[in-house]
This record gives C-alpha cells, sequence and structure tokens, in this order.
C-alpha cells in the first residue's frame, strides 16, 4: 500500500497539502454518497484515512518512508540490528478521524443542514455511516506453531525460517484448504521459552471469519554444559577435592565464545555457589508476547548472572604419605 499514490502527493509534501488532500478525498469517496459502489468506496474511504493517519504524524511517516508499510505495521531492523516500528494497526473510526482533523461530518459541505440542530445532523450522519458500514466478522482462532531454539539464539539473536498450516479460502469463496506457509522469525535475543511471536492476521481464514493470527511460541533446546534460570546462566564446574579446599582457577567458555576465568578463592563445599554479575542472558523487554516484527530489544549492556556450581570430585584412593598430611592437618 504506497499511502502517497492514494493521498495523490509527492512524497516531499507537507502537513497542510497532506490534510487539504485528505479532505478532497474523504468527501469524494465517503461511501453515504454512492449508493451503487458501497463496498468499493467504503474500502477506499478507509484507505484514504488510514493513509492520512500515518503522514499526518511524523512518528509513523519516518517509519513508513524508511520500511514501508512491513516495518510500520510489523516491524524491521534498523542499521544496528533492533527492531524499529511495528506498533502501528489502523483501527480507527474514519468518520472520527474526519471529525478530529476538521471539526465536522466529511460531507456537511454536501447537505443544507439549515434548521437542524447538531445533534439531528449527527444522527443524520452516523445513520448514513451504518449504512454503508458492512457487517463486522468475528476474527479467526489463532494458528498455534512451536518454534525449537538453541541456547545459543536466544542468547546473540537469529533469524528463522519456519513452515507452519494455515487455513485458506478456495475460489469458490466457501471451501477452505489447509496450506503451507513460510515464515521469517526475528528471535529477540534474551527471548526465552514460553515467549510468543504473534504474526498479525496471516492465519486461518473462512467465509465467515476474518483472518486471524499466527503466534509462534519458543522452545528451548537443551544445553549440554548451560541451564538457564530466567535470565541467569548456570554452570557447573567439576573441582577435586583438593582444590576445592586449597582454592584455583575456573576456566567457563561463555556461549559467545569468550573465556572467563574466575578465581575461586573460598572452600567450596557442598551446595556452594559463586555468581558472576552481568554474564548471564541478555534481558529482553516486553518479556512475554510480541508482534513480529517489534521495538522490543535487549537492553544494552544489560544481562542477568552466572552461577558457578560445583561437583566435588573425590579421590578414589590416598597414598600413606596423603593419608598422612591429611591426619596433621586435622582435617
Amino acid at each position: 500500500m504506497d499511502y502517497y499514490q492514494i493521498l495523490e502527493i509527492n512524497r516531499d509534501a507537507d502537513i497542510p497539502t497532506i490534510k487539504k488532500k485528505y479532505k478532497e478525498l474523504a468527501q469524494m469517496w465517503h461511501p453515504s454518497l454512492h449508493a451503487e459502489n458501497k463496498q468499493e468506496a467504503n474500502v477506499k474511504y478507509r484507505e484514504i484515512t488510514e493513509a492520512y493517519e500515518v503522514l499526518s504524524q511524523a512518528k509513523y511517516r519516518t517509519i513508513y518512508d524508511l520500511y514501508g508499510t512491513t516495518g510500520l505495521k510489523k516491524g524491521a531492523p534498523n542499521e544496528k540490528g533492533e527492531i524499529v516500528g511495528g506498533d502501528y494497526q489502523f483501527v480507527s473510526d474514519p468518520d472520527e478521524v474526519f471529525r478530529d482533523a476538521f471539526g465536522r461530518n466529511p460531507f456537511t459541505e454536501f447537505f443544507d443542514f439549515s434548521g437542524v440542530t447538531p445533534s439531528e445532523a449527527n444522527g443524520i450522519f452516523n445513520e448514513f455511516s451504518q449504512m454503508s458500514a458492512p457487517p463486522r466478522k468475528e476474527k479467526a482462532q489463532p494458528v498455534y506453531h512451536d518454534v525449537l531454539c538453541t541456547l545459543e539464539e536466544l542468547y546473540l539473536g537469529a533469524t528463522k525460517r519456519v513452515e507452519y498450516f494455515k487455513q485458506s479460502l478456495n475460489p469458490d469463496g466457501v471451501t477452505t484448504t489447509k496450506e503451507p506457509q513460510i515464515a521469517n522469525l526475528t528471535v529477540v535475543k534474551g527471548m526465552k521459552e514460553g515467549d510468543q511471536i504473534i504474526f498479525p492476521e496471516i492465519g486461518n481464514v473462512s467465509q465467515s471469519e476474518e483472518q486471524g493470527d499466527v503466534i509462534f511460541r519458543i522452545k528451548q533446546k537443551k544445553h549440554p554444559q548451560f541451564k538457564r534460570n530466567g535470565n541467569d546462566l548456570i554452570f557447573t564446574a567439576d573441582i577435586s577435592l583438593g582444590k576445592a579446599l586449597l582454592g584455583s582457577i575456573v576456566k567457563v567458555q561463555t556461549i559467545d565464545g569468550r573465556t572467563l576465568s574466575v578465581p575461586v578463592t573460598q572452600i567450596v563445599h557442598p551446595g556452594y555457589t559463586q555468581v558472576i554479575r552481568g554474564e548471564g542472558m541478555p534481558i529482553n523487554y516486553p518479556p512475554t508476547q510480541i508482534s513480529h516484527p517489534t521495538p522490543t530489544k535487549s537492553k544494552p549492556k544489560e544481562k542477568g548472572d552466572l552461577i558457578l556450581q560445583f561437583h566435588l570430585i573425590f579421590p578414589e584412593t590416598l597414598s600413606e604419605d596423603q593419608k598422612k598430611l591429611l591426619k596433621e592437618a586435622d582435617l
């Protein structure tokens, strides 16, 4: 959808030009003035209103100019890889938008309302509006699909190509068919099991229902080294009895390929843990449910913690000298 083309304006049009053209086209295409093609006029009227709503607001226009309607409604990655946009959906009443812009009904200039009170005029206006509006369908139930992600993908972020199935209308407009579809998911850094990525209005559709959503649910694969607890990572290090008593350096290979050298200076007893601040999972906001794509992003440099647990390894045998030393130490 090209909003500039819909309003018949140039891409550098200023607000007064946008408003003037919107008023002209809204009055031209109001469904109440098109008895023979109300459905077409209703679609056109809504498109004109949506175009005005976006182009008259700087925050929406900027996203649209950079990323189009996909970025505006579903979001898109910027040059830093952060997801921007995705928070706009056209849900407004077109007549209310016009009233907010001009303080009157779209077609008052075409009717003589002399001698009619404002409430009576609004009554006539609402009657025309109800006549032009098609009956509203219920939205179809969402399609749910689980997406299996590695801990690395949830830590670093990823793009995943996922196949799912949805119900589509056949050419007869009545019967339906299950069809495979492909979605490109943006897995945001720090997402966790149970989080949902919502693709609005690309799901099931039928003769009696509006198109529903597709909801992808994050599932995490088991990791060979780390366990996850919210935003924290848990790593279990093997440590000998001697090092547990005398201290040591524990090496931890992080998910992003770094090696941490963690000094253990306390006596490691059963249940002892050591916390390394800021070496856990990236923290993601909001944590549960997002529309795809979305302005949601991990907060820079903000992470959970890495929690070191220890598995004590006892010697299978001790030499006589070792036993003697232990006795002398009175351990």
